[in-house]
């Protein structure tokens, strides 16, 4: 039970760094998420490359959404992973990264309910439905079977 409990603790002293993060000067993107979606070897994303709002529900494919913030240290941890599953779903899932503390997104945090920690990574089907939520640290194979429902589906 104590281990239960610290556990706990640490995932919500995560969860509040990330709460407050205040926005950094605009990032250098090391590539572009075309990059990472067209046929061929797709460039190692070194950092997120914050998307444009207006992407969302655009494309006629499933599409994932992870709010993030770049000053949030469980979002940079989930990064590496986030940036594999784009590497090995980009051809069928469109990953919209999107900025919390960017004025463009608040719209859309609206529209779909974020609640202001990020990270959260929602699904949604070729249709624009919701399918699923994440919010916080959360694991490669848990995120994984998500897409996996997503492109089974369509």
């Amino acid at each position: 039970m104590r281990r239960v409990s610290f556990i706990l603790v640490i995932m919500g002293l995560f969860l509040a760094s990330c709460a407050g993060a205040a926005p950094t000067s605009t990032p250098v993107p090391t590539n572009t998420p075309a990059a990472s979606s067209g046929g061929g070897q797709a460039a190692a994303q070194t950092d997120y490359v914050a998307s444009d709002p207006a992407l969302f529900g655009k494309s006629g494919r499933p599409q994932i959404v992870e709010f993030f913030a770049f000053k949030c240290d469980v979002c940079q941890a989930m990064r590496p992973m986030m940036h594999d599953l784009q590497d090995q779903y980009g051809g069928m899932v469109d990953f919209i990264y999107l900025d919390v503390n960017d004025d463009k997104t608040s719209d859309l945090q609206q529209k779909l309910n974020f609640a202001g920690t990020p990270p959260a990574v929602i699904f949604f089907d070729a249709n624009g439905n919701e399918k699923g939520r994440f919010v916080g640290l959360h694991s490669q194979a848990e995120i994984e079977t998500e897409i996996e429902d997503l492109v089974a589906v369509g």
